[in-house]
């Protein structure tokens, strides 16, 4: 499995770029902080922010 990350500043801007701009499509979201973003070919971005607890980073992070 290969992943990346991306240290982001604003995980609200990065949903909207990623669908907005990119043309993916919003799966799910979730209020305490983690959106799951799909493009055309299947391949999914998760985002997550760092209040949500599910990571020890100081910054909202994109997962690739």
């Amino acid at each position: 499995m290969n992943q990346t990350m991306l240290r982001i500043k604003d995980p609200q801007k990065s949903v909207q770029f990623y669908t907005d701009v990119l043309g993916m499509t919003l799966l799910d979201r979730y209020n305490f902080g983690l959106a799951f973003i799909k493009d055309p070919d299947g391949y999914w971005i998760e985002i997550l922010s760092a209040r949500a607890g599910f990571t020890d980073q100081q910054h909202p992070v994109t997962r690739l």
